[in-house]
């Protein structure tokens, strides 16, 4: 898709993260791609590059002696992000910065329970008319 269908309203769109302590990781409860996150810090905010009908996340991949596969945001594309714990696993998270008119996301950094390969499960939003 070209554009995301979630939309900010503001150039400062703030975030609500709920991580459930109570699921234990269990697949049947939470989500079973971001279950072993207990932090907004797991995630990194990047801005996506735009194509004509699609959106693109540059990432970095890199093989550990073959075992593992890690998967990050291109760091120039990373953008610094406050977060504010409310407890019980609950954060508000704001970027540092005004956010220019585009297409964004926040990108799971951990590692999936059990496996061996972050995931590439994101969170993708617009700012301002596209």
């Amino acid at each position: 898709y070209p554009t995301s269908n979630n939309k900010a309203s503001t150039a400062y769109p703030e975030f609500i993260f709920q991580f459930d302590r109570q699921a234990g990781g269990d697949l049947e409860t939470g989500n079973a791609w971001w279950r072993s996150a207990s932090s907004p810090n797991e995630f990194v905010l990047v801005r996506l590059r735009q194509k004509k009908d699609r959106r693109q996340l540059i990432i970095q991949r890199a093989s550990i002696i073959g075992i593992s596969t890690i998967v990050e945001a291109n760091r120039k594309n990373i953008i610094p992000f406050t977060t504010k714990d409310l407890g019980d696993g609950k954060f508000i998270v704001t970027p540092d910065s005004e956010l220019e008119a585009g297409e964004y996301c926040f990108f799971y950094q951990g590692t999936s329970a059990g496996q061996q390969v972050t995931s590439e499960f994101n969170f993708d939003f617009s700012v301002g008319s596209r």
